[in-house]
């Protein structure tokens, strides 16, 4: 698929009570290749459980062509070990071979293929895997194969996104998570698989809840970007900057995952549609020649409902609307 595989919906929660999301994201370029193990750590606050989590490595291998494996570990815990890539030929055979997952779920590990080489790993249920008493999670992989495919392997970096449940949470949490590998073209490609331009990507999100909002995040994940080239999220139409003072120019980090989270709360309408752009007639300046929004997620916090009201609509509830019914009742009967 040369143009990649659009982001998507892959797990969401509602009315999570005493709940919160994590979203870390380590770099990793530089001290990755084929065949070295590599070692990077995550903390997520002290909490009573984590009740899901998902697990991102992305990574670059050279062209669509070429293949690799990945081992893992979390916490000494082995992860599935994975297969990566295309034909395993050393040059183009005709169709590259970066596929994409035939079924996109939260329990299954899916691997996102752009069609360039540029890969997105998620892996599934980890959760379990994960100390809940603030101490750090190690991960542990290597990205390996036969030195004759030419594979890359370095890895841009690597995200971890949890949600997690506590008593000292006094708030109430909704939360959608998309992935996929939103692969945006600046120009068409004079080489094989000869894309065509693709200067945007937009997905929607429904079913938000907008009663009583007490916050509303948007977190972008970027496999990479160039400093100083223009890109623009719009969150239903209303762009999302970054820092102030660097315009349109959201990712920039190089070869880097990286991550930024914009408060969304005005622009909230509960059907929503978030897009990405490239495009140097819509933004100025020169555009981002390729782009990678690979991960995205959307959390909305209400207040935590207060005891009683649990109370009141399970034991006395059904009481008091007996009640009003009868009073109402009485009176267009005078």
């Amino acid at each position: 698929m040369t143009n990649g595989y659009n982001l998507g919906l892959v797990q969401s929660g509602t009315g999570l009570v005493n709940s919160a999301a994590s979203v870390q994201t380590n770099p990793l370029f530089t001290t990755s290749g084929l065949g070295t193990p590599v070692t990077t750590t995550f903390t997520i606050p002290s909490c009573q459980t984590v009740d899901y989590a998902r697990l991102y490595l992305d990574i670059y291998g050279g062209t669509p062509y070429y293949s690799a494996q990945l081992t893992a570990s979390l916490n000494g815990l082995a992860l599935p070990t994975l297969n990566i890539g295309g034909t395993g030929a050393s040059s183009p055979p005709g169709t590259p071979g970066d596929g994409n997952p035939s079924t996109r779920g939260p329990n299954t590990t899916c691997v996102y293929g752009s069609g360039f080489g540029y890969w997105e790993v998620a892996l599934a249920n980890v959760g379990s895997m994960l100390k809940t008493n603030g101490s750090a999670n190690t991960l542990t992989f290597t990205v390996s194969g036969p030195s004759n495919t030419g594979f890359d392997g370095r890895t841009y970096g690597a995200t971890l996104v949890s949600i997690y449940t506590d008593p000292s949470i006094q708030q109430t949490l909704d939360y959608q998570l998309f992935e996929g590998d939103g692969y945006m073209r600046q120009t068409t490609s004079t080489t094989a698989p000869y894309p065509q331009q693709n200067l945007g990507r937009s997905f929607a999100i429904t079913g938000v809840n907008t009663s009583n909002v007490t916050s509303a995040t948007y977190t972008a994940a970027y496999e990479g970007g160039h400093a100083g080239q223009t890109d623009q999220v719009y969150f239903n139409g209303n762009a999302l900057g970054p820092t102030a003072g660097l315009g349109n120019d959201v990712a920039r980090g190089g070869t880097i995952t990286e991550l930024h989270s914009f408060n969304v709360l005005p622009f909230l309408q509960g059907s929503d549609t978030v897009n990405y752009s490239i495009d140097p007639s819509l933004l100025g300046g020169t555009g981002e020649s390729t782009l990678h929004a690979d991960m995205a997620l959307l959390t909305v916090t209400h207040p935590t409902p207060e005891p009683g009201t649990l109370a009141l609509l399970t034991a006395g509830g059904l009481a008091l609307l007996t009640m009003r019914r009868w009073r109402n009742r009485r009176h267009m009967n005078r």
